[in-house]
């Protein structure tokens, strides 16, 4: 059975396991810093979904703090 180029290709990425000989651990290191940015990325998602989330609560509780105060009398301070 003759492969195609991209099938043999395919294949060869897929089934064998690359193997760096006498690497110096940039594509490790490049590999790290993705794993580390994508982990990032989705904590400061979940953050901003949280303060997206809250925002209307947050809205809510400063119009009944500014209408209790409009409607209580002026206090004294000396």
């Amino acid at each position: 059975m003759q492969l195609s180029r991209f099938q043999g290709l395919f294949c060869s990425v897929i089934i064998k396991p690359r193997t760096y000989i006498g690497g110096d651990g940039v594509d490790d290191l490049f590999l790290a810093l993705a794993a580390f940015f994508a982990i990032g990325m989705m904590v400061l998602m979940i953050k901003y979904a949280k303060f997206i989330h809250n925002q209307p609560k947050l809205e809510e509780e400063r119009r009944q703090e500014d209408s209790a105060k409009k409607g209580s009398p002026p206090e004294d301070n000396p």
